[in-house]
């Protein structure tokens, strides 16, 4: 028996509006200026309590990396048929090496990542316990993390061919706000800001979590009705087209400055196994759906179920085209 409930609703896309969003993705172009990364995972079964210490020793079944930060949006918008072209700077380091490797196996461009000596690849490790058919559960987390060098400076070019500008900023200083507001790139700028969102005026879109959100504007969310004036201090401030703010399991919320706020609930039957990344996926998906000339409400319904399908997985992980389009046939 299918228990997914279909998150549509009277005005949403249909089912035949969606698949022909997804073909258009095909081949689109976008511009990514991210802060780039590599995260670790290292998964081990429960063994046994130590007889020297209270601590949980873990027998190590699996290890594995993927592309994180940034690199997360740039690798989901490859695998929804986009063709990213990503801006940042990575480590004369393994962790550099690995992360070009990845890009270029995928089709990728790496033209404009730059190689810094001295500077370390971001990465984060994760630590996850859980039996072999059961849940995985993260017990701690390893952070290798530093800014870019004063002096670095990464720029995005102009691209006749682009259809978006996503911005993807975890704090590392590969964005420059500054140069963006001087700049005026003349395709829709989509920015997602883990600290700064309010230094990016003018953006087509914004995304933050709704912790983002209530950090941005100085407001605790603790009801829809928090969370619509969040996003109204936001979006005056910035002077943004658009907000899309994901709440969990409450769905995202999609505020445009001359339409009523939209609340889209969350799609599926709620299942959850890890909720990272899901953020990038659902700005990959977005932003395509703007690229590809959707309406925003169109390219917010289709990135709530590309964050339903991330969040399925364990770890940082992409949601594919094929995935949507099999999603879209099946639960709508």
């Amino acid at each position: 028996m299918n228990t997914t409930r279909s998150s549509r609703k009277p005005g949403a896309p249909g089912k035949a509006e969606l698949l022909e969003m997804l073909r258009a993705f095909a081949g689109r172009r976008i511009l990514v200026w991210a802060d780039l990364g590599v995260d670790r995972y290292l998964w081990g079964a429960p063994k046994r309590v130590s007889r020297e210490a209270p601590v949980l020793i873990l027998s190590v079944r699996k290890e594995w990396w993927v592309p994180g930060g940034g690199a997360n949006a740039v690798m989901n918008l490859k695998a929804m048929g986009g063709d990213p072209v990503p801006f940042g700077a990575v480590g004369s380091d393994e962790d550099g090496d690995r992360l070009l490797a990845c890009f270029r196996e995928r089709g990728i461009s790496v033209r404009h990542i730059r190689r810094v000596k001295g500077f370390r690849t971001v990465s984060k490790t994760r630590i996850l316990a859980g039996p072999e058919t059961g849940v995985k559960q993260q017990v701690v987390r390893f952070d290798r993390e530093e800014p870019l060098p004063e002096g670095i400076r990464i720029e995005p070019e102009a691209d006749p061919r682009a259809g978006a500008l996503v911005v993807s900023d975890y704090g590392y200083r590969t964005v420059d706000p500054a140069l963006l507001r001087r700049s005026r790139f003349p395709v829709p700028v989509v920015v997602d800001s883990r600290f700064r969102l309010m230094e990016f005026p003018h953006a087509a879109a914004v995304t933050p979590n709704e912790e983002e959100a209530a950090a941005a504007a100085g407001l605790d969310i603790r009801s829809d009705a928090d969370a619509e004036a969040a996003g109204r201090k936001i979006l005056r401030f910035l002077k943004a087209g658009t907000l899309l703010m994901t709440r969990g399991s409450r769905g995202v919320l999609l505020m445009e400055s001359r339409r009523p706020p939209r609340a889209i609930p969350a799609h599926g039957d709620g299942e959850v196994a890890d909720t990272t990344g899901a953020g990038d996926t659902v700005l990959a998906a977005f932003t395509l759906g703007l690229a590809a000339g959707f309406p925003p409400g169109h390219a917010a319904f289709l990135a709530n179920i590309a964050g339903a399908l991330k969040v399925r997985k364990l770890g940082t992980a992409t949601v594919s085209v094929e995935e949507l389009r099999h999603e879209i046939e099946t639960s709508l």
